[in-house]
């Protein structure tokens, strides 16, 4: 479901169903060992069981439709493993710890690999992964009482003689990671039980190869960088969706005044095109382009300090709510020249505003934002003496420009939606600092670094931006790759596998003519934002898993992101 109760067309939810023990295919995944690793008679035949769970749990999440790697990898590994172990002589038919606890770690691991960088997923592959990563992996995600012992013991038998955790993993991980190399996970969709002594992932729902589709008759998946980038480059074949004439057709044949939504598609930069767009685009970019930003440097460190502020004073200290989202509102409202009559009512009613990245709406949640929009553009104000030049705000540079075809109210609503977009640079921060917070002690020391944030800029951007599409629209039919593209088709590009292991060449912030004109406010604010919480904050730390979401169809967004706070005190100047 989305935020405000639609159905999320991309991922449903799955039902609970009955897992149960399956038959073991005839290809076999290989199990790599450590080179002159000796193994007893019960390893050997502990190994040939978790060869046969590995391989039928492969060939059920190959075979479903919405993949999701607890209930249709881990669980049915489990259920096997069990079913196998309950035939021994003396075995308890119902209780096997060591199994619950070795899975529980393997969907662990699978969350930590599939949320870091893609190169961690690529190296499982490799012969020697096991005795480069294997042991840190189980560090990581067995459980304290397990991790002294770096294995899971099955009947008493030590670690490396019987042990389950150590095959498991080293069968599992480089099993799927050759059956599914481009496996990406839906990170908003994720669901834990949290309960000690660790968390436990139990829906784990993800995408298995990245591989671009025709979802429905008129609407087409992208889900590769290569078709991609053939589609997004190619502003003769594809442009943006048509809003502004869809609107007026719809109008039309319904009955509806829809005067006010084709006024915010019009002015949607996102959804506009040809010289009209362009006019605009340059006139955004004066205020908002890179090298324009620098001007607004000293209200974004003091809004990030007012922040931080706020954050050391909370009884509850919480990233998204009392960091991450005023952050957004106090930096963003006077860059874009946002001033209200009720600041109150509008912060509250805003967010609806994020809908209008999502065309094709149906007919009452269009009506919906319609009445949000008119209530905000109406709660605007228009600033008394519009100027230009350095400082000027966006709304006021744009009013003094005296732009053709852009009436004062068209001028509003393009600075409106904007804002409305601009609810992704807040997100993106959230899930930039889950992201960061969520590493292992050791790459935080790397990431507090007062370089690494420039150095790794891009790569942070992929894995963490918050916009789940892009959309064009097919001016005429054409061939991308193995994709028929018909005339009238929606392209929907899906981000989360686009961006797969991508940096400098991730599509984050759309590409070419529709580059995101936000782009470098985003990276400003995660620029400064991030070492200035560390550095206050040098040994912050997450609540485990006490992440939520909202549900959004078109946004990863974190509704909540629970932490604990050090406030290293400041010494006092001599």
């Amino acid at each position: 479901m989305t935020r405000d109760g639609r159905t999320d067309p991309s991922v449903l939810e799955r039902s609970p169903e009955r897992i149960e023990p399956h038959r073991p295919a005839v290809h076999r995944p290989a199990c790599p060992r450590p080179a002159g690793e000796r193994v007893g008679g019960e390893a050997l035949r502990l190994e040939s069981v978790i060869l046969e769970a590995v391989t039928g749990a492969l060939d059920r999440l190959e075979a479903t439709a919405r993949p999701d790697l607890v209930a249709d990898f881990v669980a049915p590994l489990h259920a096997a493993i069990t079913a196998i172990l309950a035939q021994r002589p003396g075995a308890d038919a119902d209780r096997h710890p060591a199994v619950d606890v070795a899975a529980e770690s393997l969907a662990r691991a699978l969350y930590g690999l599939l949320t870091g960088a893609s190169a961690a997923w690529d190296e499982a592959v490799e012969p020697d992964w096991p005795a480069r990563r294997l042991d840190r992996l189980l560090a990581l995600h067995l459980p304290p009482p397990w991790i002294g012992a770096i294995d899971v013991p099955v009947g008493g038998g030590a670690a490396g003689d019987g042990g389950l955790a150590g095959p498991l993993f080293r069968t599992a991980i480089p099993a799927l990671a050759r059956r599914f190399p481009r496996l990406s996970l839906h990170k908003d969709l994720a669901r834990f039980r949290v309960a000690p002594p660790v968390p436990a992932p139990v829906a784990l729902p993800c995408e298995l190869h990245g591989s671009s589709r025709r979802a429905t008759q008129r609407l087409v998946e992208v889900k590769d960088l290569d078709t991609a980038r053939s589609i997004v480059n190619d502003d003769a074949d594809f442009s943006p969706p048509a809003m502004e004439a869809y609107l007026r057709m719809l109008a039309a044949g319904s009955g509806r005044d829809l005067a006010p939504s084709i006024r915010i598609a019009r002015n949607a930069m996102f959804f506009m095109s040809g010289e009209r767009h362009a006019l605009a685009r340059r006139a955004v970019a004066a205020c908002l382009g890179t090298n324009r930003l620098a001007v607004w440097t000293d209200l974004v460190d003091e809004r990030i300090e007012a922040a931080l502020d706020r954050l050391s004073r909370s009884g509850t200290p919480d990233l998204v709510r009392d960091f991450a989202e005023p952050l957004f509102r106090q930096v963003t409202q006077p860059i874009l020249g946002i001033s209200t009559r009720d600041p109150a009512r509008f912060d509250a009613v805003a967010p609806v505003l994020q809908d209008v990245l999502e065309p094709w709406l149906p007919m009452r949640e269009l009506m919906r934002l319609q009445d949000v929009s008119v209530e905000l553009l109406a709660l605007m104000q228009l600033p008394a003496a519009p100027r230009q030049g350095p400082g000027a705000s966006l709304l006021s540079s744009l009013l003094a420009s005296e732009l053709p075809d852009f009436e004062a109210e068209d001028l509003k609503a393009l600075v409106l939606v904007l804002y409305g977009a601009s609810f992704n640079l807040s997100h993106t921060l959230g899930n930039a600092l889950h992201w960061i917070l969520g590493r292992p002690p050791d790459e935080r020391d790397e990431v507090a670094r007062p370089t690494w944030i420039e150095g790794n800029m891009e790569r942070l951007i992929a894995l963490c931006a918050s916009p789940k599409y892009i959309y064009r629209m097919a001016r005429r039919p054409s061939q991308r790759g193995d994709l028929t593209v018909s005339i009238g088709d929606t392209a929907r590009f899906q981000l989360l596998s686009i961006n797969r292991g991508a940096t400098s060449g991730h599509l984050a912030f759309g590409h070419g003519l529709h580059h995101c004109v936000g782009a470098g406010l985003t990276r400003l604010l995660l620029r400064r934002a991030v070492p200035a919480l560390l550095r206050r904050f040098p040994t912050i730390t997450l609540v485990p898993q006490a992440q939520a979401y909202h549900t959004m169809s078109q946004t990863v967004a974190m509704a909540s992101l629970p932490c604990r706070l050090t406030v290293t005190p400041i010494p006092e100047a001599p």
